[in-house]
C-alpha cells in the first residue's frame, strides 16, 4: 500500500470494521496504525477484500486480529498445502520420471525429497499416490516453516547426467570455451 492515499482509505474499512466488532468501544488512531503497518506490504484491494470477507463471515465478538486479516489473504497453511500438491499432481503428469520439474511453492520439494524423492513418487501407481497426497498434505506446512530445501528436483535424465559427468570428467574440457577459443586461433596461424 502507498502510503498516504492508502493510509486514508485503510482508516476509513477499518473504522467500518470497528462499526461491526468493536463492540462499543471508543476507536484508537494509533490501533489504526498498528493495523495498517500489519497490512501494508498488501494492497489495499486486497486488504478491502480480506476485511469484506471476515466481516462476511467471522461469527466471533472483538476485532479481528492482524493475523487473522492476513489468513484471509494468504489462505492457511492447509490451503497452501492444497494448493502444492495440486501443482505436484500436474508436474507429474506433464513431465513425469524423466524431466526435471521446478515448484512455485516453496515447501514442494523439500516436502517431495522427505517422502523418497521426485523419482520414486513420479513413478507410484494411483493407490500409491493417494498415501503420498495424504502424507504430502500433513507434511508440507512444517517442511515449508523449516524453509530449506531446493526449488526444483532433478529427472532421470538429468541425474544420470550428472553420473555421467562425474564418471568421465577427466576426459571433459576443463574450460571449453577457452580451448575452443584456443584451437580457433592456433588454427587461424596455420592458414595465414
Amino acid at each position: 500500500m502507498e502510503r498516504k492515499a492508502d493510509f486514508e482509505k485503510f482508516a476509513e474499512l477499518f473504522t467500518g470494521m470497528h462499526l461491526i466488532f468493536g463492540e462499543g468501544k471508543e476507536l484508537n488512531p494509533a490501533l489504526i496504525e498498528i493495523y495498517f503497518k500489519s497490512l501494508e506490504r498488501f494492497e489495499i484491494d486486497v486488504v478491502e477484500n480480506a476485511i469484506n470477507s471476515v466481516a462476511g463471515t467471522r461469527i466471533f465478538p472483538g476485532l479481528p486480529k492482524p493475523a487473522e486479516l492476513i489468513q484471509a489473504i494468504e489462505g492457511t497453511p492447509a490451503d497452501e498445502a492444497v494448493m502444492a500438491f495440486e501443482e505436484v499432481r500436474q508436474l507429474v503428469v506433464k513431465y513425469g520420471y524423466y524431466d526435471t520439474v521446478k515448484f512455485n511453492y516453496p515447501g514442494s520439494a523439500a516436502t517431495i525429497e522427505h517422502l523418497g524423492g521426485w523419482l520414486q513418487i513420479s513413478s507410484m501407481d494411483n493407490e500409491q499416490f493417494k498415501w503420498f497426497e495424504k502424507d504430502f498434505l500433513k507434511i508440507y506446512p512444517t517442511m515449508k516453516k523449516k524453509g530449506s530445501g531446493p526449488d526444483k528436483l532433478l529427472g532421470f535424465h538429468d541425474q544420470n547426467n550428472l553420473v555421467d559427468a562425474e564418471k568421465y570428467k577427466d576426459r571433459m574440457l576443463l574450460n571449453p570455451v577457452k580451448s575452443v577459443d584456443g584451437l580457433v586461433k592456433k588454427f587461424l596461424r596455420e592458414v595465414n
